[in-house]
Formats: structure tokens, C-alpha cells, sequence
């Protein structure tokens, strides 16, 4: 059997093949049944809604005596702000066995002596003086984000009048001074003199301010270290110990490779200590090694037993 029908849910002509069939496929179906359950779960709402009664003002505002939850109620404010205006006395309270009891009297008195009311002032002070923001940054020569994260450092409060910002002429001239004094070449490096200097590149000069502390100055986005420590422990570093080879000397004398050098430094126990990036070795211990190494006589230190050592100790 074949009926022309039109869809209930989206109104096209279908075919249909029963005389209940009201929609033209599955999709259609799934739709309208979710459509009539939400209906219901709204009708149900609103029937919940219109069964519990709404709690009247009057219920709260008639009462004498009222507790602490109540005269938060009544007067908009949360139920701990009562309690800090009991504790400083504003609201009047009394306390039996636990619990709370304020006259709504009282309350109502509040109203009956209350001060002006005066408006806050979040602008600027007439008796002090302020810098805008681009003033600021015009005379220190520095970026906001430095502004910003100065301001932070040091808790220097702003003052905002609508797009404009403004801050306290005083606290920056005090907290922003060092920026405005100018770097004394003699005392201080930059990146760039270290480099040529000592021959080193950039991130060995950061390390090496690193690893010894050296003392340094951030100022209009530029490093400046300290040129007397950095001398100080250059010139600490170049002094070698005559007593010990470096790497580069062994080298010279024996031919041997780093690696060949580390093997017979740590196989061997030989003295040695780092100095800055080198690694100073003792010399006679190292030519004593290699020398009889070479020659085929050299005789490993003889390991103590724990028994004799035992006895030594007795």
C-alpha cells in the first residue's frame, strides 16, 4: 500500500507505506522524539516551579529579631560581612547559648544617624605630582614591559582616569635612577669587549658571569659587567702552576692525544685540579707514569689488605 503524505517535522512529500506513518525517515523520527521529550522535561520543570511557593520578603522583614543569615538576607550583603560588622560593633548583637540574635531595630536605626555619603576618589592627589606613562618612557629610555615589571617589583601603584594612566612622580625618580645614570666605560664590559678580549664567544662569556657572580648592570636593554672582577679572575686563570703540565703541553712534549692523556691521568691516579677551563696534571707523577709505562717497568701500587690495615690502625 502506497499513501501520499507530508512529513510532520520538516513538511516534504513522502510516499508512506502505513496509514500511521508521519514522518519521511529516520533522521525526521529521531528529531520529533527529541523535541517531544524536551517538552515534557520543560512542562515538568514549570509544573515543579508553580508547586513550591517563593519565599516573600515579608517573611524575613517581619520578624523582631532576626539571626545573622536573616539580616544578610535583608540587607544584600553576605552573612561573614554581618559578622565583621558585629565584631566591630556597627550591628548590635546578642548571643544566647549559641546563638545570634539582632534587633531589626537596630538595623533600622543605623539609617537614622548615617554620615553624608561621599563619593570615592580613585584620581590623583592634588598635593602630589605624577608622570604619564609616556613620560616615562621618554625620559628613562625604556620599553613598557620594563615600566610594567618595575612598577610591579617595587609595588608602585598607578592611577587610572579614564584612558590615561599616571604614577607617582616620586617613587619613579627613586626606583628608576639607576636606569638615567650613564655607564662608566671604565668600570664595566660589555658583551662584546669580553668577546675580543679573551677571545671567547657569547654564551661563554654568560656562563662564565654565571659560574663566578660577576657583578652586572641591565640598562636600556644592554649588559654591562663588571671589568674588575672579570680581570681579576682572567688574570688568576692565566697564572699556571709550574709544577703542573696542561693538556696542550703534554701534547707538545709526547704527542699524545686528549684521550690517550685522560687514559693515563685516570687509570693512574694522577694529581690534578681544574683551573678555570684546563685541567692542570703534576708533572713528575705524569713523566714517572709515562716513562715507565714506555719502558715496560712500571709496577701498579701494591692494594692493602683490610687485615693489615687493621693492624696498622692498632
Amino acid at each position: 500500500m502506497e499513501v501520499q503524505r507530508k512529513c510532520q517535522w520538516c513538511g516534504k512529500p513522502f510516499i508512506a507505506h502505513t496509514m500511521v506513518t508521519r514522518f519521511c525517515s529516520k533522521s525526521c523520527t529521531e528529531k520529533a522524539y527529541k523535541d517531544k521529550k524536551r517538552k515534557q522535561k520543560l512542562q515538568e520543570y514549570e509544573a515543579k516551579q508553580n508547586e513550591q511557593p517563593m519565599q516573600e520578603v515579608g517573611i524575613v522583614g517581619g520578624k523582631p529579631f532576626l539571626s545573622p543569615a536573616e539580616a544578610a538576607t535583608l540587607l544584600g550583603i553576605s552573612r561573614a560581612t554581618i559578622y565583621r560588622h558585629m565584631a566591630a560593633g556597627i550591628i548590635r548583637a546578642l548571643q544566647l547559648r549559641g546563638r545570634t540574635i539582632i534587633r531589626k531595630s537596630d538595623i533600622e536605626k543605623m539609617f537614622d544617624n548615617a554620615p553624608d555619603y561621599k563619593k570615592r576618589s580613585y584620581g590623583r592627589k592634588q598635593t602630589v605630582l605624577y608622570y604619564t606613562t609616556n613620560e616615562i618612557l621618554e625620559k628613562y629610555q625604556i620599553q613598557k614591559k620594563t615600566l610594567y615589571r618595575r612598577c610591579k617589583l617595587y609595588n608602585i601603584p598607578k592611577v587610572e582616569e579614564g584612558n590615561r594612566v599616571f604614577y607617582n612622580r616620586t617613587l619613579i625618580d627613586k626606583y628608576f635612577a639607576d636606569l638615567a645614570e650613564e655607564i662608566n666605560p671604565d668600570c664595566y664590559y660589555t658583551p662584546e669587549q669580553v668577546m675580543e678580549k679573551y677571545a671567547m664567544s657569547r654564551n661563554a662569556v654568560v656562563t662564565f658571569a654565571l659560574r663566578h657572580n660577576i657583578p652586572r648592570i641591565n640598562c636600556h636593554h644592554e649588559v654591562y659587567y663588571s671589568r674588575a672582577h672579570i680581570d681579576a679572575i682572567k688574570e688568576k686563570q692565566d697564572k699556571l702552576n709550574p709544577d703542573y703540565y696542561t693538556y696542550s703541553e703534554i701534547t707538545e712534549k709526547y704527542g699524545l692525544t686528549k684521550i690517550n692523556i685522560s687514559y693515563y691521568v685516570n687509570k693512574y691516579d694522577i694529581t690534578r685540579f681544574k683551573q678555570g677551563s684546563r685541567t692542570m696534571v703534576l708533572r713528575t707523577e705524569f713523566d714517572k707514569v709515562y716513562r715507565e709505562h714506555r719502558d715496560g717497568t712500571y709496577t701498579p701500587k701494591k692494594r692493602e689488605s683490610k687485615s693489615d690495615q687493621q693492624i696498622q690502625k692498632e
